[in-house]
């Protein structure tokens, strides 16, 4: 890590134009109309529209590694991959990635997450003390036993079940807007609901 910046138009200052070009690619809402300098890039990049699309395309190690950061702020790299569930090498490529596309900057105190990370990580609905500061809530520690798994199962509307089949035979992973992130099953308001 870098002696840290005042700010993350200070940071994207120092950068070289090759690491500003892949900015500009990989975020390219930042690029129309193309800003008049670096404190307006930053800006630009704190904007909830842009920060929303620039979550859309985290899978879930970059988001967890997101939401460490939030959590950890001030932190350095080997806290925040140390509190990761993940090889420490996999979580590392994740910071790296966050931090190409400025949604972690480097501080004179440490990482940082921009400005907005944690109210855009939050989702619609959220506002559960016990979810943390990103709404997120933490991996449990012990996995439930198959018969509970089971029973849970068994008890989903045919909707939330149709939608489970589904996301598993698609790999796995799913993403929805709009959902509250902290309900019970008995709060649900759709499929989706019922299943987060």
């Amino acid at each position: 890590m870098s002696t840290g910046h005042r700010s993350l138009a200070d940071q994207l200052r120092s950068w070289p134009d090759d690491r500003l070009a892949r900015l500009l690619l990989a975020r390219p809402d930042l690029a129309s109309p193309a800003p008049q300098d670096t404190g307006q890039l930053a800006s630009r990049a704190a904007t909830t529209a842009s920060l929303g699309r620039a979550l859309d395309q985290l899978n879930r190690l970059e988001l967890t590694v997101l939401d460490a950061v939030v959590v950890l702020q001030p932190t350095v790299p080997t806290q925040v991959t140390g509190v990761v569930n993940a090889a420490a090498t996999a979580a590392s490529a994740a910071l790296t990635r966050l931090l190409d596309l400025a949604l972690v900057w480097e501080s004179g105190d440490g990482l940082r997450a921009l400005s907005g990370i944690a109210g855009a990580m939050v989702g619609a609905g959220a506002g559960d003390d016990r979810a943390g500061a990103t709404g997120l809530r933490p991996r449990s520690t012990e996995p439930l036993p198959t018969a509970e798994l089971e029973r849970r199962i068994a008890g989903l509307s045919s909707e939330a079940r149709a939608m489970l089949e589904h996301v598993t035979d698609q790999g796995g992973q799913g993403t929805a807007s709009g959902v509250r992130l902290t309900v019970t099953p008995d709060q649900a308001a759709n499929p989706v609901e019922e299943l987060v």
